[in-house]
């Protein structure tokens, strides 16, 4: 039994945000806690209609008054580069809805930034004390219950 929820930012506030935003808002173990995108008008239609306490204006101030355990980057293709090197400075867990990168060298190079915060994570959660079950026992709980959403 998961004890607190799960927090969950986005990042994006497209077609597919929407569609993410409707899988997670069923599940009771996650709480939506912001948005961040380009475009502000449809970050307020999509906090009013899925009541998400805070828009953020940038992608650190996301993180810094959310504190999200995952964030969700639902970004256009082109628009990928730029919001993952930014998004990855911070020690989130990611789901990304489209791939990473607009061709092989770009996938690359953002899986090599990626990794770095990651390895860094792991030292720290292992340096703590904690198991990684232990860990990521609330985020499991939470990405099982989205199924097939998860692994598109």
């Amino acid at each position: 039994m998961v004890s607190e929820p799960v927090k969950v930012a986005f990042i994006g506030a497209g077609m597919m945000a929407v569609e993410h935003l409707k899988a997670f808002a069923d599940i009771p173990e996650c709480q939506i806690v912001g948005i961040q995108s380009r475009t502000r008008g449809k970050c307020e239609a999509l906090s009013k209609a899925f009541q998400i306490p805070f828009i953020a204006g940038s992608i650190a101030e996301l993180y810094e008054k959310t504190r999200p355990d995952l964030v969700v980057i639902t970004v256009n293709e082109t628009s990928m580069r730029e919001v993952c090197v930014e998004a990855f400075k911070f020690p989130w867990r990611f789901l990304i809805e489209k791939p990473v990168g607009i061709d092989y060298e770009e996938a690359g190079y953002l899986a090599g930034l990626a990794a770095e915060p990651a390895m860094r994570r792991l030292g720290e959660e292992m340096r703590g004390g904690r198991s990684l079950a232990e860990q990521g026992e609330r985020l499991v709980a939470c990405l099982i219950r989205l199924g097939p959403l998860a692994v598109r």
